[in-house]
This record gives C-alpha cells, structure tokens and sequence, in this order.
C-alpha cells in the first residue's frame, strides 16, 4: 500500500516569509488569513491570560 509514489492530484506551492506571490489574489488572501488568525491568536492568548492572571481565576 505504501510502497509506491503516486501523483499529487491539486497543484503545490510553497513561499518563503516574505516571497513575492504570483497574483495579487493571493496576496489578498494571505493578508486577510494573517489578519484573521492573528486575532484568534491573541484571543486566545488573552483568555488564558485572564483566566490565570491578574484578570480573575483566583
């Protein structure tokens, strides 16, 4: 089952931090992704914060 390769069906590409993307939807879309999981990020951060800190939790 795992002896062979086979062909990735969907297209593959990767780019570095800060690599220039090759269409400007896709520049769009990784600022708006970054924007997106940046506040969940620091949503979270806080929450645990609160939670344990000076917020409460006692």
């Amino acid at each position: 089952m795992y002896d062979s390769v086979v062909a990735v069906p969907r297209l593959l590409a990767h780019y570095g931090e800060g690599a220039a993307l090759p269409h400007p939807a896709l520049v769009e879309a990784r600022e708006t992704l970054d924007a997106h999981y940046d506040r969940e990020q620091r949503a979270r951060r806080l929450s645990r914060w609160c939670r344990w800190g000076p917020c409460g939790g006692r």
